[in-house]
């Protein structure tokens, strides 16, 4: 395979890997979503998720 192959490739796993991140991303924020609105507290889902509690603001205004 040639180095301009080798990028080539390299760079569509990068970005199929990034979709799958955003992808993942957004279940997590929606999981976070559902258990505030099901009464679980931002500071419990932020301890459990291993993000800050600004991190669970910006996803339930999203």
């Amino acid at each position: 395979m040639t180095p301009t192959e080798t990028l080539a490739v390299a760079a569509g796993n990068y970005r199929v890997a990034q979709e799958n991140l955003d992808t993942r991303r957004e279940q997590l924020a929606q999981a976070v979503r559902d258990a505030v609105a099901g009464g679980m507290s931002q500071s419990e889902a932020a301890r459990i998720v291993g993000v800050d509690r600004l991190t669970i603001r910006k996803w339930i205004a999203s």
